[in-house]
């Protein structure tokens, strides 16, 4: 107050305090979201009276398990609400959501949520397919398809997938194999017997993917066919025979193993080692003609294989031929004592010493030799005597009967021009007298 007449001066001064709106930041718990899926954050600010907070600034920090943080702010509108599509989700993840009002120039006390939210990036469940090929074959190479998806479409290239396959307690293959762009891979393996197959998938968890395991069974492996032949070829007197035995499967392909040869004559079968595709064993015993059968039986390879019956083919020792040749002494007379020579022999020579030949020598109706038998000498040839009674032809047959080495054979030859014998005729006397006798020769 101003100093007058009747006042001194006189001033005064009071202080008051504005007190700040109180302020509730209330968070609407987020729904579980997936992989690259997106879940709204809202947030809601009211006063002291539950009004609605508008215009005003709300800073949200998201932090997940592993520590990472991430701020961002929003605005509230006229119902005191904000909403942030929370869209960070490429990674698996639990992630804690805070919310703060912001520090304001419009009289709203700064306020925080009592506690942070939490909601889930839920990896995704993997989908295994396993897809053998149809026919699955004993010792066939073959193939089973991999295929890991999931029910929302998506493929995870480039993820790792453990494959055992086994039968048995053998593991055809064990690998650890690499998604392709269709989240395929192509497991091979070959079946060593008909046993049931197993085939096991692991795909271990990752930051978008849960772990996942299928198996599966393949149970109806069929058996390989073998195709197996015998061959043998034919031989003569002391020659070799080559039997051959040949295996391979279905496919052609070839296989050892080893196969039994029964032959008559033998005590006991006889193995052959079949190596790539091929057996053999040489037959000597030719010592006699004969035909026999050559018997050939699988003893392996049998697991896996389907049965195969046994298989025989001829086999022929042949007897060696026999040629006769008949050469008569030159010349031949009536009432002499003569003969032939007959001799035995075959493409390799003439026949050892032993062997028989039946001789007939006729001179037209008198028989001189009568189918007599003659034992070869050490050069195949037996010499037959004979007298001719005339001038008449003479007839040689020849005959040389089957043995167990040689072939039957005969010969026959004619003699002509048979010589007379000279004949002198002497006549003696003796003198004589009256009365007497005389010798007259």
């Amino acid at each position: 107050h101003p100093e007058n007449d009747v006042y001194v001066e006189q001033s005064a001064m009071a202080e008051n305090t504005v007190a700040q709106i109180v302020t509730t930041v209330e968070l609407v718990k987020p729904e579980d979201t997936i992989i690259n899926g997106t879940t709204d954050v809202k947030v809601i600010v009211t006063d002291g009276l539950n009004n609605p907070v508008v215009g005003q600034t709300v800073e949200l920090t998201f932090e997940d398990e592993a520590g990472n943080i991430n701020a961002v702010t929003v605005t509230t509108d006229e119902n005191g609400e904000a909403v942030y599509v929370y869209d960070d989700t490429e990674v698996g993840k639990v992630v804690d959501v805070t919310a703060a009002l912001a520090v304001n120039d419009d009289g709203y006390a700064v306020s925080t949520t009592d506690e942070p939210e939490t909601f889930n990036v839920d990896k995704l469940d993997v989908v295994i397919d396993i897809t053998p090929e149809d026919d699955v074959t004993a010792h066939r190479p073959t193939t089973a398809l991999i295929t890991v998806s999931t029910a929302e479409g998506s493929i995870p290239v480039g993820e790792e997938v453990k494959v055992v396959v086994k039968q048995g307690d053998n593991v055809l293959n064990e690998t650890t194999a690499v998604l392709d762009e269709n989240g395929q891979v192509v497991i091979p393996f070959t079946p060593e017997n008909t046993d049931d197959i197993t085939i096991n998938v692991t795909f271990e968890e990752t930051d978008q993917y849960n772990n996942g395991e299928k198996t599966e069974i393949i149970d109806d492996v069929a058996a390989m066919n073998i195709n197996m032949t015998v061959s043998a070829e034919n031989t003569t007197i002391n020659g070799t025979s080559n039997i051959t035995v040949t295996l391979t499967d279905e496919d052609g392909n070839p296989l050892n193993g080893t196969v039994n040869l029964t032959i008559p004559g033998m005590d006991q079968p006889v193995p052959v080692e079949v190596i790539n595709g091929t057996g053999s064993y040489i037959y000597e015993d030719t010592e006699e003609g004969k035909i026999i059968d050559v018997t050939a039986e699988l003893v392996e390879p049998v697991e896996g294989y389907a049965p195969v019956e046994p298989v025989s083919v001829p086999l022929e020792v042949a007897k060696l031929d026999t040629t006769i040749e008949i050469v008569p002494e030159s010349p031949i007379k009536a009432h002499e004592l003569t003969n032939a020579t007959i001799t035995v022999s075959n493409e390799t020579g003439t026949l050892p010493a032993g062997e028989t030949v039946n001789v007939t020598v006729k001179q037209g109706d008198t028989v001189l030799v009568d189918n007599m038998s003659f034992t070869t000498d050490e050069n195949g040839a037996v010499v037959v005597p004979f007298m001719p009674v005339n001038t008449d032809d003479i007839v040689i047959t020849a005959v040389f009967d089957e043995t167990p080495v040689y072939m039957a054979s005969d010969a026959e030859t004619t003699i002509g021009n048979i010589k007379s014998t000279n004949t002198y005729l002497n006549i003696t006397s003796e003198d004589v007298s009256i009365n007497g006798t005389s010798h007259i020769t």
